[in-house]
């Protein structure tokens, strides 16, 4: 996490720098890793501050993001779950063909995410035990490469698909050791912009992911629930366990109100793993409303 903080520092600089914001060589606007300064709100508030540089066909940038659990969840500002992310990202365009432009991106990202430190609570299920005491995060590093068309009709239509190979990984917090491993993921999604004025537009964004399970595992205290109660079974765990995210968004885009900048003012919904630190076992559903600042 401090080389993520250190790696956000270095781009302040460059925050006040006017660049053009590119749907197609960025993420997906659904993407919960999509690189922006966000606050938003479910039930509890979540927040994020990120930014992005972009030099010709290369871009790279980051965040760091922190939410409150509803579980136990202690006051207004968001400092439970801490997660951090960062990417250096390669675009090659093809050329235009009629109204469709292809492109090919290869990048690299990583991302981390861990509790407050030292934080215990009182639990009573399962997926809560990852805040025990025990020192548990997760550890994702990944080359994405990502073939990409893009298409103007009435709006902009973007459609994106991602590989993503998993090195020194590891998304199981269940497993308090450190151990890391290799793995597999797609993800994948449709973005779709229509003007409304010269200043904004509505979007309509959708948004997939699915990791496969590691074929390495190791032996652990695992939590479980048994007979209305939790139990800890010492077993074989994978690393990298299997999870899906399914996410749809939607909102206003408003431009030129920020040198180099969009406003959006979104609503999302979202089902199976939401990101950050949670059991990789646990399915969840996420409606929020917020307000994002991005190039």
């Amino acid at each position: 996490m401090k080389h993520i903080i250190y790696f956000l520092g270095c781009l302040i600089p460059f925050h006040a720098l006017p660049a053009k914001l590119s749907f197609a060589s960025q993420f997906l606007l659904a993407d919960p890793n999509l690189v922006s300064t966000c606050l938003e709100f479910s039930r509890t508030p979540a927040g994020k501050i990120g930014d992005t540089l972009h030099i010709k066909s290369i871009s790279l940038g980051g965040f760091i993001q922190t939410r409150n659990e509803a579980r136990f969840h202690q006051g207004a500002l968001p400092n439970h779950n801490w997660r951090g992310f960062a990417f250096v990202n390669y675009t090659y365009s093809f050329p235009e063909w009629n109204s469709f432009t292809p492109a090919l991106a290869l990048g690299m990202e990583h991302e981390s995410a861990h509790p407050t430190g030292g934080f215990y609570e009182e639990n009573d299920e399962a997926y809560e035990m990852i805040y025990d005491g025990l020192y548990r995060n997760i550890n994702m590093n990944s080359i994405r490469l990502s073939p990409i068309l893009r298409c103007l009709f009435v709006g902009t239509l973007d459609v994106r698909l991602d590989y993503q190979l998993y090195l020194f990984s590891k998304n199981t917090p269940e497993l308090h050791n450190t151990a890391l491993t290799h793995g597999h993921g797609f993800s994948g999604g449709i973005d779709a912009v229509f003007p409304l004025s010269q200043d904004y537009a509505l979007f309509v964004s959708a948004f997939f992911r699915y990791i496969f399970e590691s074929a390495s595992h190791r032996n652990d205290w695992i939590y479980h629930n048994q007979n209305g109660m939790v139990v800890q079974v010492y077993e074989e765990y994978p690393v990298i366990n299997s999870m899906r995210t399914i996410s749809l968004k939607a909102g206003l885009i408003f431009q030129h109100i920020a040198p180099g900048r969009t406003i959006s003012l979104f609503t999302r919904v979202l089902y199976g793993n939401p990101y950050g630190f949670i059991d990789s076992r646990e399915n969840r559903l996420v409606i929020a409303a917020g307000m994002e600042l991005l190039r």
